[in-house]
């Protein structure tokens, strides 16, 4: 077919292939006008190289609970046992200079009971005000002089056996018996970490607990060498997993009676137990428990008796209640999907590129190279909604526990802590994991922004570069935790009557059997999953 003639003074319009050569050169220009800032590739490759290596760094799911050590089926010991003395004050070393830290007695989590006791007694007035938090700012750096602690433990313990507890006011036993049982119910505050006290009015935390005070007094050497279950058989019975407390309770009793021979000893034991705390999905509950064993060595003579000795021992575990093994193989098929589309994705993209580059005249490696950091990565990484989904549904999944793994690594005996470059970037790279809620909740944001009265020309939401990622970040300074943080105030104390069946029926509250997909399908996503701990 002839190609028609064109007319005088009407211009032609060129064919796409007569054309094509000019529009590729043009692109060219274009790519290497456009100012690429060193900068903006170091970024591009750092957010590659984490994307590409995200299931290597971090796992694809929960295999395994580290330190964790099953006690029944789903149930767990995550923190502890821990077991260890506090201090022991004797004439020989009361009046010691060194003083003791105040940690003991007003921030640890077993304080909380004996401050507890301690405002049920009435005996705030005794005790420092600093350690009662009666004062907002007072010098701990200081500590407490021993005599000090020597007096407050000694009064306490002497209360304690004049106390009439609600148990004995309702019966016919007397004032001086020597076995008492306290029982109370404990409101406190808990924080201590960066979100809890620069977020209070959010994630202001209210603790209650359940705490028990069981008294023992023996004056003489026991016949039998299982002190102090001699003694009471409620000792054993207030925590029957807590074997490894009353092993260790036993050999400090025992030791002590080799040292005093001849002395007459009163024991006061604190149980104080977190109620259950239920949580979402796949995490059922957590129960924390703390044991306290004050011991009062006494020389008893005709008329009265003399104090010459005041023993501190502390225990503390924690449990909790997760199906998170038995959907393994889910939540690592979801992840493991999501990572493979993110290499097909990426490869899919420098093929791409690759291709591209082939047709423009005078193209080198290099330029290939720029063009792929010129298209912006958060594009790349957060584009398409198929990966964002399976990340984020297994996030959802065990994010729960994962949090209880990280705050269980940042807890601590006496708030001691030793920071591991290694164990600190693992969690970072799983507090993470939140960037991808924060991606879904970006295209759903625009998937409604956009579904009526909507047209190209109106454009849609546009979120700042590395926006997402700065925001996920915060998620990984907000779990740090410092000493000087922490509060822990006994907001509200309460005597009840006591009960010999709290300690079963807390315990069947801990251990009822919970299905997982039954907590998927009716319990709400906790909001502290998409952040800290």
């Amino acid at each position: 077919m002839a190609r028609p003639t064109p007319r005088p003074g009407v211009a032609t319009r060129p064919s796409p292939t007569e054309t094509s050569p000019l529009r590729l050169v043009r692109v060219q220009r274009a790519l290497d006008s456009h100012p690429l800032p060193w900068a903006r590739c170091l970024i591009a490759i750092v957010s590659y190289g984490l994307l590409m290596t995200d299931t290597l760094r971090t796992g694809l799911a929960i295999t395994a609970l580290p330190k964790a050590k099953p006690i029944d089926p789903n149930v767990y010991h995550y923190y502890g046992p821990y077991s260890y003395r506090v201090i022991h004050l004797s004439p020989a070393n009361v009046t010691s200079t060194m003083p003791v830290a105040i940690w003991s007695y007003k921030y640890d989590s077993t304080s909380i009971i004996l401050r507890g006791l301690v405002k049920t007694l009435n005996m705030e007035d005794d005790w420092p005000a600093c350690a009662t938090y009666r004062l907002p700012r007072c010098d701990e750096l200081t500590g407490l002089p021993r005599a000090t602690v020597f007096s407050m433990l000694d009064r306490v313990i002497q209360r304690v056996q004049d106390h009439r507890s609600l148990s004995s006011a309702t019966s016919s036993v007397s004032v001086n018996e020597p076995q008492k049982h306290i029982l109370l119910r404990i409101e406190n505050t808990w924080k201590d970490r960066l979100h809890e006290v620069l977020l209070s009015s959010f994630f202001a935390q209210s603790m209650q607990r359940t705490g028990q005070v069981l008294t023992c007094l023996e004056r003489e050497p026991p016949s039998s060498t299982k002190f102090p279950a001699t003694c009471d058989p409620k000792w054993r019975e207030l925590w029957p997993e807590a074997r490894p407390a009353w092993r260790y309770f036993s050999q400090r009793l025992r030791l002590l009676r080799r040292t005093y021979p001849n002395a007459t000893f009163e024991s006061l034991i604190l149980q104080g137990v977190d109620d259950v705390e239920r949580s979402a999905v796949l995490f059922h509950g957590q129960q924390d428990i703390d044991l306290v064993l004050l011991t009062r060595v006494r020389i008893c003579g005709d008329l009265n008796c003399t104090t010459v000795a005041i023993d501190d021992c502390r225990y503390e575990s924690a449990v909790y209640l997760t199906s998170v093994l038995d959907w393994k193989w889910i939540i690592g098929l979801l992840r493991g999907a999501g990572q493979f589309y993110t290499w097909l994705r990426l490869v899919s993209l420098i093929m791409g590129v690759h291709h591209m580059m082939q047709a423009l005249p005078n193209s080198t490696w290099k330029t290939m190279v720029r063009t792929l950091f010129l298209i912006p990565s958060q594009v790349v990484i957060y584009g398409s909604v198929f990966p964002i989904i399976c990340y984020t549904v297994a996030f959802v999944l065990d994010s729960p526990v994962q949090n209880e793994l990280i705050r269980n690594h940042f807890s601590t005996p006496l708030g001691k802590y030793k920071l591991n470059m290694t164990q600190a970037l693992t969690i970072s790279s799983i507090a993470m994991r939140s960037v991808w809620l924060i991606a879904l909740c970006g295209h759903l944001l625009v998937s409604i922004s956009t579904r009526r009265s909507w047209s190209a020309m109106v454009g849609v939401i546009g979120i700042p570069e590395f926006f997402m990622t700065m925001l996920a970040s915060a998620t990984v300074v907000a779990r740090l935790r410092v000493r000087s943080w922490r509060n822990s105030n006994v907001v509200e104390v309460e005597e009840l009557p006591w009960s010999d069946s709290l300690a079963a029926s807390r315990k069947l509250r801990l251990h009822n059997p919970t299905n997982g997909l039954m907590e998927l399908t009716t319990s709400a996503v906790d909001g502290q999953s998409i952040d800290a701990e």
